[in-house]
């Protein structure tokens, strides 16, 4: 069956120009699921995947792959034809449309697509294109496609492009909304390692099914944890020594869509200096830091870091690890404050001349949740 030019012509322009029904839904979602539907994105009309191209149009890649572009980077890409024309000398001419608009052809026209053909006679058996991915709103790898339509039949085809993203991914593990003890590291400690290697194995063993990767390649997190673990056992873990955060990276949170911060030159939001997260960390609940101030400090390791005598030199080292050991407290920040509270809690002064205190949780019976950090 073959759709009238007038039609599919007219489809396009409304695609193009805004997010409506007929002739703009990708199969049974839009192409880009993860992104708003915005002007220049083609989307599919899924009634149009029943009929057959007249050519059928693919990627020149090795190994029968996948292209592959990292986010902010561009491609160069290849397109040939599975069937050519039976007349050597009949052009089959394609527009290619970008299927998000992230995705930016160069030479694309004011009508947002591509034009170009295929001609045997000439041997011009190749399309190249060149692709620029523009920096998202998330912190996700995802496909992305091309809309190649032959003008022949005006059947659209779909060729996927991976790409990676460069930003980080944040999240809260709640264990389910229970938290977990300030002794999480206990026995993580008869098993040879410490504090640090606990909570990251926490982070890395509850991360939401919607922050994995679609290439399949799973991603690392660590906690956002201060540890002053000396010994046999761990490591330390502070804003100098194997920290979460990295300069120069964009962080986002919550759904994978708000960004949580942006680091330049620092790898610590400077709250001392009225610096703010720009989304908060969570919505609810008080997460495990081991920090004592604004700045991010942590002192010496005493009982208000879950600290505990446990390490060969008998002296005292946070996180808590030693089970006989009643009565620590442990600081936390609330997930909901973009401030400094986030990372430490405090009182509210009493007084002008009272400053406020840190707010102290008992390591053995009360819940916190974790801030688990992309790597």
């Amino acid at each position: 069956m073959r759709i009238p030019k007038s039609i599919f012509k007219i489809c396009i322009l409304l695609s193009l120009s805004q997010e409506i029904s007929f002739c703009n839904k990708a199969e049974t979602e839009a192409l880009d699921g993860s992104k708003p539907n915005l002007g220049g994105a083609f989307i599919l009309d899924p009634t149009l995947l029943l009929l057959s191209p007249h050519y059928k149009i693919k990627a020149v890649v090795d190994g029968d792959g996948t292209p592959f572009v990292a986010e902010g980077e561009e491609l160069d890409i290849t397109l040939t034809l599975e069937n050519f024309p039976d007349d050597p000398n009949e052009q089959a001419n394609f527009q290619i449309y970008p299927g998000s608009p992230e995705i930016q052809i160069t030479g694309m026209g004011e009508n947002s697509y591509y034009s170009d053909y295929f001609l045997q006679s000439s041997q011009k058996l190749t399309i190249g294109l060149n692709l620029n991915l523009n920096h998202d709103v998330d912190c996700f790898d995802q496909d992305y496609y091309l809309i190649a339509v032959d003008t022949v039949s005006n059947v659209p085809q779909k060729i996927k492009i991976n790409t990676a993203d460069s930003d980080k991914c944040v999240y809260i593990a709640t264990n389910g909304g229970k938290g977990w003890t300030g002794s999480f590291a206990t026995q993580s400690v008869t098993n040879g390692y410490g504090a640090v290697e606990a909570a990251d194995e926490i982070c890395n063993s509850n991360v939401p099914s919607s922050f994995v990767s679609s290439l399949g390649e799973p991603s690392t997190y660590k906690a956002m944890l201060a540890v002053s673990y000396t010994g046999q056992y761990g490591v330390t873990r502070n804003t100098s020594t194997n920290w979460v955060f990295s300069p120069y990276s964009i962080y986002y949170g919550r759904d994978g869509k708000k960004e949580i911060f942006q680091f330049f030159s620092s790898s610590i939001v400077n709250f001392a200096s009225e610096e703010f997260w720009t989304y908060s960390l969570g919505t609810s609940g008080r997460i495990w830091t081991g920090f004592t101030d604004m700045n991010w400090s942590t002192g010496t390791p005493s009982q208000s870091e879950c600290a505990s005598a446990y390490n060969e030199a008998g002296s005292m080292a946070s996180w808590y690890v030693n089970s006989n050991t009643s009565g620590l407290t442990g600081n936390h920040g609330l997930a909901a404050n973009t401030d400094y509270r986030s990372i430490s809690e405090y009182t509210v002064p009493t007084s002008p001349t009272a400053g406020p205190l840190p707010v102290t949780s008992n390591c053995t019976k009360d819940k916190r949740f974790f801030v688990c950090v992309e790597q």
